[in-house]
């Protein structure tokens, strides 16, 4: 993986009996993530920590906005409790706003800056199972990816920067907050290739199905 062009990896911990207070950010940018309200850290039977969030209150917020203003990438894995319109990465405020989000059972829908929104189409998700969700673009063209497969929709153009300062929420609102677990967040600012997506998520799925 391009080390260099991450803006925020925030892979988790395994062997530690107990996790940080925050969501710890390995690349240079340093971010810091702050469980708000009453998310948290909870353990699944690979060993991995997650976070855990109520589908009301809970979210991620991170201190620092993560920018992406031409190419990027988006990679976070996810476990719902139900399936709905829910967010995964998202910005607060302003009359715009940039987010990545579950829009329905098969549907993962991308948004920038400039409302540029677009809906990619996906093998039915259902809810108790984790996935992995990718969202690339390179050179105003992006692409989403299920599971390391990308989407039947293919590539849609798509302008305007990305910038994600919280994750599991959209804007201010306690609308579409996620419900459930999410782990491994990871931004960049390049566009990863399919091949490399794919191995990605062949590396990491033993830790979650």
């Amino acid at each position: 993986m391009k080390t260099s062009g991450y803006v925020l990896d925030a892979r988790p911990f395994r062997s530690i009996s107990t996790p940080p207070a925050v969501l710890e950010d390995r690349s240079r940018s340093k971010i810091t993530g702050t469980l708000a309200n009453n998310a948290a850290y909870q353990r699944i039977a690979s060993g991995l920590w997650v976070v855990g969030l109520d589908g009301t209150h809970d979210y991620v917020s991170l201190d620092a906005a993560a920018s992406m203003p031409v190419d990027l990438t988006a990679i976070i894995w996810f476990k719902a409790t139900d399936i709905a319109e829910r967010n995964l990465f998202g910005r607060r405020g302003g009359t715009t706003n940039s987010y990545f989000e579950i829009l329905n059972s098969t549907a993962l829908y991308t948004d920038s800056e400039t409302g540029v929104g677009r809906t990619f189409a996906v093998p039915a998700m259902v809810a108790g199972r984790f996935y992995q969700a990718v969202w690339t673009r390179l050179a105003g063209s992006s692409r989403v990816y299920l599971n390391g497969i990308e989407s039947s929709t293919g590539a849609l153009a798509q302008t305007g920067s990305v910038i994600f300062d919280q994750i599991g929420r959209y804007a201010n609102s306690t609308n579409y907050i996620w419900k459930g677990q999410l782990s491994m967040p990871r931004l960049l600012v390049n566009a990863l290739p399919a091949d490399e997506i794919y191995s990605i998520f062949q590396r990491e799925r033993g830790y979650f199905n």
